[in-house]
């Protein structure tokens, strides 16, 4: 499995459109990506640092994918369609990551609040 990360950083200028971000580009995200594999997406809205404060990104959004390729397809000829929204919701210029999923678990909920 493999996951593209695309991180939204925070500064003093950024202007981030949550709601059309979670309608609009959400939908059209799965559109094109859904085309090159995608299986699963995920929007972060992030809400603080881990000492309380102003949070260093302002949204991270996971895509996930079987395969390498498919996550690169993905990125060279999918994310180029995905650009042409970006001014409909921010001003700030997204980081990619592309990263292996080496584990993974679920935790049950019991075991989180005993």
């Amino acid at each position: 499995m493999v996951k593209m990360s695309v991180y939204y950083r925070f500064n003093k200028e950024a202007y981030f459109d949550h709601d059309y971000y979670q309608i609009h580009h959400y939908r059209l995200t799965k559109s094109i990506l859904g085309q090159y594999g995608l299986v699963r997406l995920e929007l972060d809205r992030c809400i603080a640092s881990a000492g309380g404060g102003v949070p260093t990104f302002v949204a991270v959004t996971h895509c996930y994918f079987e395969t390498y390729r498919q996550a690169q397809d993905a990125l060279v000829l999918g994310c180029v369609r995905l650009m042409v929204d970006l001014p409909n919701y921010t001003n700030i210029t997204p980081e990619l990551i592309l990263s292996e999923i080496s584990s993974s678990s679920q935790i049950p909920t019991d075991v989180l609040f005993t």
